[in-house]
């Protein structure tokens, strides 16, 4: 049977005889500090790891590449009774035989492997340095005097805070290192996790992770090349804001540089809705991160070939992660750690987008249906900080979407959708657990998958339209109009009638929360997202103005509430932005004088006079008798006042 390992593509970045070591450190003296940093945390990692498995130091020996186990004993649970006689045999061992066995400086191979002492492939030996075997000494007498008082989970435990130091250094490291700088010593770093592991699992997961980025090139590192090329755009702009020598004063500041923004700001949207260009915003949302992964995963993935001519090399490396993956399977159905579960799953995620054979890890999907046993306690509230984990355990299942058992899906889109549509129904908080939730959903059927003929189909529109249908409950918050954004700008792509029917379906239902103070406009981030919602919807959709209008000059029935004030300033500055940008100023004058909308309706004493009035229950409605009158008619409907 083919092994779990094994990807469509294997392979990873040749590692040139010009490469320099560490080229991700720019200055070039602390390269030598960087290597002896990395040679130091090895050595602490092996002094962990020996007394974890309360083995004495000796010297080196070599460990030989494991034979990969039978595909039905890969499974975390048919496992846990044959570990000891199948996994540990099968795998890399993790420490040497005791009692007239050569004691070793690091973990050795079983009984049945040929030792092969070699000192200089070992950068974590110690057992020749009097320092580092004093260290060990001081680590080994806390360990047991904690295993004495039963108290290894101390918050001042030492030698847990100790080893989770380490392995924070190391996780650290490989995130500036290529497989040219640690492809010597992969299994030997392996080793060490997988004795650490029952001790730190967390710190020991995270590290597997950052060893996969640095094999597969994905890690910072990789990125350091791509972001060495030019000033950026956003340079460019301060340039163009600051072009003159001479220092700005009040004027610019109050008048010219606002202004400029603005131009640019409505210049660039223009841009965006022609050419669909790449927005100029910082990349911290989490549509830009995923894209800019997936990008920088699929680059590396499909330039493996070219840049390696041995595909079997890293091919080897990869298969060294499966007693610790197995490990970490296990862990996740025994653990109540959040922290920990989070990151087995993130790791389980970036082996599924390696191309991993995820089906022969858990054959009897046992794992997916302790995942899915979890959503009866997320829903009614029995699971301690699960807005921590929702997030990744729905990335998690859209990746296995793509996978089969037995030419049938691990799991359905549709079943994704009724999950997440019943946390929704739970009374969950929506920007905690449902909006989380959608997010790796709507990535997925909008942008991957519609942008995928063969996925094409009426199935595939009906579940966008489901998704669509759960978005508008939660219009209201940012969060979601963003994901909107997302959508239109791939129906704008696909469908132009279908752009614009949900375009005018989106601006009947926000135009009128604006005026109700209904939508979640409390931060600058939230305004900005609106403001490019606007941007992105058809301009048909906002005419005529009259809706636009009637929002902006409609108040809240109280101002004593900074929070109500802030919501309704907000809206009010969103909708003027869309008035100055898509409509000229004889139209919108000639429709607030036919609407009858008074100009003093965003006047000092109107303000003052709701202000003074939000205490009473039925303030006096007083007629509005010139347009100097300084209180005006109020109408009250929904709690809004409207002037006539």
């Amino acid at each position: 049977m083919c092994s779990p390992w094994a990807g469509e593509e294997e392979g990873g970045p040749v590692p040139s005889k010009t490469e320099e070591p560490w080229a991700a450190v720019g200055e070039r003296p602390l390269v030598v500090l960087v290597e002896q940093l990395f040679s130091h945390i090895l050595k602490i990692l092996n002094i962990c790891a020996h007394v974890l498995d309360d083995t004495p130091p000796g010297p080196a020996v070599k460990a030989t590449l494991p034979s990969l186990a039978n595909a039905p004993s890969l499974s975390p649970i048919r496992r846990k009774g044959k570990e000891k006689e199948v996994a540990e045999p099968s795998t890399t061992p993790m420490s040497p035989k005791k009692g007239s066995e050569t004691n070793t400086g690091r973990p050795a191979d079983s009984a049945g492997s040929t030792a092969n002492v070699n000192k200089s492939t070992t950068l974590g030996s110690f057992y020749h340095l009097p320092t580092y075997l004093k260290l060990y000494d001081v680590l080994k007498a806390t360990h047991t005097n904690y295993k004495v008082t039963l108290d290894l989970h101390s918050t001042n435990e030492k030698f847990g805070g100790f080893l989770r130091s380490a392995l924070d250094v190391l996780s650290q490291l490989l995130e500036m290192a290529t497989l040219h700088d640690i492809g010597k010593c992969v299994e030997e770093i392996l080793s060490y996790l997988k004795l650490c592991f029952s001790r730190e699992p967390l710190m020991a997961t995270v590290c597997v992770q950052q060893l996969l980025k640095t094999l597969f090139g994905t890690n910072l590192a990789s990125q350091y090349e791509g972001a060495q090329g030019g000033p950026s755009r956003s340079q460019g702009k301060a340039l163009r804001l600051g072009s003159s020598s001479l220092r700005p004063g009040l004027y610019h500041y109050c008048f010219m540089a606002p202004y400029t923004h603005f131009t640019q700001a409505l210049a660039d949207a223009s841009l965006r809705n022609m050419v669909q260009a790449e927005q100029e915003q910082d990349a911290s949302g989490w549509f830009d991160v995923m894209q800019k992964v997936s990008n920088q995963l699929r680059s590396s993935i499909t330039n493996v070939t070219k840049q390696r001519g041995d595909k079997n090399a890293i091919h080897n490396h990869i298969r060294l992660f499966e007693p610790l993956v197995i490990k970490a399977l296990k862990q996740y159905t025994t653990s109540t750690s959040v922290a920990l579960q989070r990151q087995v799953l993130d790791l389980l995620a970036q082996l599924v987008q390696l191309r991993v054979n995820y089906c022969l890890l858990d054959s009897d999907q046992v794992f997916i249906g302790f995942v899915l046993k979890q959503f009866e306690y997320i829903e009614v509230g029995q699971f301690r900080d699960s807005e921590a984990i929702v997030p990744n355990i729905f990335f998690f299942l859209v990746l296995l979407s793509y996978e089969r058992y037995h030419s049938k899906q691990i799991i359905s889109i549709p079943k994704i959708i009724q999950l997440c549509d019943g946390i929704m129904a739970s009374g969950r908080k929506a920007v905690t657990h449902a909006i989380p939730a959608l997010q790796p959903i709507v990535h997925d059927l909008f942008v991957l998958r519609g942008s995928n003929k063969a996925d094409a189909g009426k199935e595939l529109d009906t579940q966008k339209e489901v998704v669509v249908s759960m978005l508008l409950r939660l219009i209201q918050y940012h969060q979601v109009l963003e994901m909107f954004i997302l959508v239109l700008q791939q129906c704008h792509k696909e469908n132009e009638d279908k752009w614009k029917r949900l375009s005018r379906q989106i601006a009947d239902i926000i135009l009128p929360m604006i005026g109700k103070q209904q939508m979640h406009l409390d931060s600058p981030e939230a305004l900005g997202v609106l403001n490019t919602l606007f941007e992105t919807v058809a301009p048909s959709s906002l005419r005529p103005v009259d809706m636009l209008l009637k929002g902006m000059f409609t108040t809240p029935a109280t101002m004593a509430n900074v929070n109500t004030v802030q919501l309704w300033v907000s809206g009010v500055l969103a909708v003027l932005r869309v008035l100055i940008s898509q409509s000229t100023e004889d139209i919108v004058l000639s429709r607030v004088h036919e609407l009858s909308l008074s100009p003093l309706l965003l006047s000092c004493p109107t303000i003052r006079h709701l202000h003074d009035d939000s205490s009473l229950s039925s303030p006096p409605q007083l007629p509005l008798a010139t347009p100097a009158t300084v209180a005006p008619d109020n109408q009250e409907a929904n709690g809004e006042r409207v002037l006539p």
